[in-house]
């Protein structure tokens, strides 16, 4: 990691020798205090897989702390901003989203109201409503409430890799398919509990069959990771996929309708 004082053009250098809990750095945020946070996938010179843990990192100018959690073993660490109460607010791979706040560890998920627990940008706005971009579209959460916002032109659009909210409180998403400007709530949706998607068999080996109630939508895969394998689209006459593709495995089944997502489970054998 360097840091660079533009007044004298001096380069910096911390490293794991000065204190940083890893060198690989893959997020930087600033509290109210002016600590730093640094967010590290590597420990030790280790691959983030390996036996070591990966860790948040504070500087505080003079001393270095690191903090941990089981949700961060094996578990690669994406983003990091911090509230004006001063929590931090972290993005994992597959662990959804953990707060910190100083002494606590919560975790949210998809249990909680998160859209997909791939947690790739995490932005604050004005109101202090947290906001998550995903692999799977944007989910708002406002302390207690989640809402979740999807683009209907696609999963392209929805798959999110960075957020930032200008001065007017638009949201600007960097996508896989370019860059988004969210400045109409009306894209609103409401998400359904996954046991109102009825998918028979399952375990299945070939054909799934999804049981919508003679209703069309988009239909998308996801392995564990939040990958999306296969992407097809539900129509009353048409309301089967063919899975054979497929690994052996546990993989997410969900449904856009009418602003609305219907999610399930299955295993593939």
């Amino acid at each position: 990691m360097f840091i660079n004082n533009t007044k004298s053009q001096t380069w910096t250098t911390y490293t794991t020798a000065n204190g940083l809990a890893g060198n690989s750095v893959t997020a930087i945020a600033f509290d109210a205090q002016g600590s730093k946070w640094f967010v590290n996938n590597f420990c030790d010179g280790g691959w983030f897989m390996s036996d070591t843990s990966n860790y948040i990192s504070k500087f505080d100018g003079t001393t270095w702390t690191h903090y941990t959690t089981n949700d961060l073993f094996c578990n690669w660490i994406y983003t990091i901003a911090i509230d004006a109460q001063g929590n931090k607010w972290i993005g994992t791979e597959i662990a959804g989203v953990l707060k910190f706040d100083g002494t606590t560890w919560t975790t949210y998920t998809t249990a909680n109201g998160l859209v997909n627990n791939n947690v790739r940008a995490i932005a604050i706005d004005a109101q202090g409503n947290k906001w998550f971009g995903t692999i799977g579209g944007i989910s708002k959460f406002d302390g207690t409430t989640w809402t979740t916002y999807y683009n209907s032109f696609g999963w392209e659009q929805n798959y999110i890799y960075d957020m930032a909210i200008d001065n007017q409180g638009n949201i600007w998403l960097w996508t896989h398919g370019g860059v988004v400007k969210l400045s109409d709530v009306s894209t609103e949706i409401t998400t359904i509990n996954e046991n109102h998607l009825n998918l028979y068999p399952n375990p299945v080996q070939n054909i799934l069959n999804i049981n919508l109630s003679g209703k069309t939508g988009e239909l998308q895969v996801f392995d564990i990771s939040g990958k999306c394998l296969l992407q097809e689209q539900i129509t009353e006459n048409e309301n089967s996929v063919d899975v054979s593709c497929l690994e052996n495995g546990i993989y997410f089944v969900r449904v856009m309708h009418d602003k609305q997502i219907f999610t399930g489970k299955i295993v593939k054998y």
